[in-house]
């Protein structure tokens, strides 16, 4: 795929999943945000951001697809944009924050951004769960997740407020480490 940018022209690959299982990409996770001293529920996610050289911006004119999504593109090592949707509210921007870190951190290479990527974020396909996985594992780390979630009853209200992220990624990630059912929650398949 290649993309006009001003007076250049920016060919992209397709990113390939990086085939981990998901306790490895929550070590991942946890090793990332160990390396930049961020800390899920305290520290501001677009300060992270910043700090490693990213930017966040709005589409301007979502596709119908991206009206609830973000998307991202890898120009280079520490050079790359995150597109949000804007009419997404700031909880569920930020999972979407964690989501595009995810691709940065699994899928553009290594060293970080080696390899220039763009992932519209639509589907269900491996590269999508796996930056899934990544955010929920950055945004709500299982250790303390799972105290959290002890002590609030397992109620995602709560741990959305804790976490800064959306109901229904506090409700999944209950789901993901089996501390309740899609049942118990009200979830759809």
């Amino acid at each position: 795929m290649m993309v006009e940018e001003l007076d250049r022209v920016i060919e992209f690959v397709t990113a390939r999943p990086c085939c981990l299982p998901v306790d490895e990409i929550e070590a991942r996770a946890n090793q990332f945000a160990a390396e930049h001293d961020f800390v899920a529920g305290r520290d501001r996610l677009r300060d992270l951001v910043t700090a490693i050289g990213g930017r966040i911006g709005t589409v301007d004119v979502p596709h119908l697809r991206e009206l609830d999504g973000g998307s991202l593109e890898v120009y280079g090592p520490g050079d790359f944009l995150i597109k949000l949707s804007p009419i997404t509210g700031p909880m569920r921007d930020n999972f979407t924050i964690g989501h595009e870190l995810g691709h940065y951190v699994l899928h553009s290479g290594d060293p970080l951004g080696s390899e220039r990527i763009r992932v519209g974020r639509w589907g269900c396909d491996p590269v999508e769960r796996e930056a899934n996985q990544f955010a929920a594992a950055l945004l709500m780390p299982k250790e303390s997740f799972c105290r959290c979630a002890a002590q609030c009853g397992n109620e995602p209200t709560k741990l959305a407020a804790h976490y800064y992220v959306s109901c229904a990624a506090a409700a999944y990630r209950l789901v993901s480490l089996d501390l309740a059912t899609r049942e118990e929650l009200g979830l759809s398949r």
